[in-house]
């Protein structure tokens, strides 16, 4: 029922054959215990090595009757704790990423220079994900306009190569799909995105048509583009960039969320 194998798989084989590795030592050592302890009663807590791959956990009670003529044979109850473990697992996580950004944001707010505050974002993203590249763009609402205010490939760039580009209202480009839609996007095949999108792509060479682009080892494959908030309204776009597919997780999206805040 538990574990989804035919009665026939499973009768007269060993229980080790079916527990984790990881976990097969103390195993061991714990029903080596109860083999020589009469009566007792012992807990163990183990990963299910499953033929199909599908992690389970169980929790199991071992007593000992061999002395007892009904049973003759260790006793074993055992119940299924897989969702619980996972909660915890998840639980733990937020913590950690709860952490991560109350300390991020302290670090943000040690300084009030721009520059200084775009270059220690830039260490504290990279350190946690796959950041190759980082663009930090803000929106000019007056004018209509996207004003690049900070362009991160390898190195911090020139912004005198970054012309402003234009809004599109209709929602043509990521970073005018962002501000329209005020949603963080992830995306984990960006050429196919950009081209999807009829963006104007941006380069040290100046503005590029999607079609023009050649992407090389270097190119961004994978990006998050989050929106920037000042009182609920939109003021800009951070988007960040490794050069390899499928890189980002719901996980790095929402983690760049909060931290997108204190940058805003």
């Amino acid at each position: 029922k538990f574990v989804e194998e035919n009665s026939g798989d499973i009768i007269g084989k060993n229980l080790l054959e079916f527990i984790h590795k990881d976990h097969q030592d103390a195993f061991k050592t714990m029903y080596s215990e109860i083999l020589h302890s009469p009566q007792v009663i012992k807990k163990f807590v183990w990963k299910y090595r499953a033929p199909s791959y599908k992690e389970l956990w169980f929790e199991g009670l071992f007593q000992n009757l061999l002395d007892d003529p009904v049973f003759n044979s260790v006793l074993l109850n055992f119940r299924d704790i897989t969702e619980n473990i996972h909660s915890k697992e998840e639980l733990k996580k937020k913590a950690t990423e709860t952490q991560l950004i109350y300390d991020s944001g302290k670090i943000l707010s040690l300084n009030l220079d721009l520059e200084t505050i775009y270059e220690n974002f830039y260490e504290i993203v990279s350190g946690i994900m796959d950041v190759n590249d980082m663009v930090i763009t803000s929106y000019l609402k007056e004018t209509g306009e996207l004003k690049f205010d900070c362009v991160w490939d390898d190195k911090k760039q020139d912004l005198t190569q970054y012309p402003n580009i234009k809004f599109d209202t209709s929602g043509r480009g990521v970073q005018s799909k962002v501000i329209l839609n005020n949603k963080a996007y992830l995306i984990n095949d960006y050429p196919e995105a950009v081209k999807a999108s009829r963006s104007v792509f941006v380069t040290g060479k100046g503005l590029l048509d999607p079609a023009e682009v050649e992407y090389s080892e270097k190119g961004a494959r994978s990006a998050i583009a989050c929106p920037l908030h000042i009182k609920g309204r939109v003021t800009g776009v951070l988007q960040i960039f490794s050069y390899n597919y499928n890189v980002y997780t719901e996980t790095d999206l929402r983690i760049l969320q909060a931290l997108s805040n204190s940058l805003a």
